[in-house]
């Protein structure tokens, strides 16, 4: 399968992407995979909602894309994550208490998931003011294409600074807790020192 890892992030998050893309760049040459990385500038949404057009081009490239946020990457390079995945689902996503989270996940290219990605705008106006944005409507929309999901373990695949255990493969400083850290912090967090 022809799949890439992707990011995208905006100028304001140099610092925490300049960290997290050196973790993702390692990941991506281990494993011989395309990483592909884009900042972002003069978007008229939230960024979070760029997720759908970023993920839509690839497809014109990839058969699958394993998507992770700006704020999450890598903490240990010896476990492949594609023997993660069941290849057979739609979707492979972090499953975090009753939610699916949009901060690390694999998709497929199929007619239902281009659907569903483009389905997930049609609901911007219902999550534009949601504490969890783009996430609620992406929840929503795999729910209503009936996606085949594969829920993964979040302390494996979207770990915290809470949750980490040794079997953990990516860290993810998701929400505003990443405003408490320094960028010394951080590259300790991701062992990039």
């Amino acid at each position: 399968m022809n799949y890439c890892l992707c990011s995208f992030s905006t100028a304001n998050r140099k610092n925490l992407y300049g960290i997290t893309n050196l973790c993702k760049r390692r990941y991506a040459e281990k494993y011989n995979v395309d990483f592909v990385f884009e900042e972002l500038s003069n978007y008229r949404l939230h960024p979070a909602w760029y997720k759908m057009d970023f993920i839509l081009k690839l497809f014109e490239k990839y058969d699958a894309v394993y998507f992770l946020d700006d704020d999450a990457s890598f903490i240990r390079y010896d476990v492949n994550l594609y023997s993660l995945l069941d290849t057979s689902a739609d979707i492979n996503i972090a499953h975090v208490d009753d939610s699916l989270n949009t901060g690390s996940f694999f998709l497929k290219k199929n007619e239902k998931t281009v659907e569903m990605l483009k389905y997930v705008y049609t609901l911007y106006d219902k999550y534009k003011d949601d504490i969890f944005l783009e996430q609620s409507a992406f929840n929503e929309a795999i729910e209503k294409f009936k996606l085949k999901v594969n829920p993964l373990d979040d302390k494996i695949i979207n770990s915290t600074i809470f949750n980490r255990t040794a079997d953990s493969v990516i860290l993810h400083l998701m929400g505003k807790v990443k405003v408490y850290f320094n960028d010394n912090f951080m590259l300790n967090a991701f062992g990039v020192i």
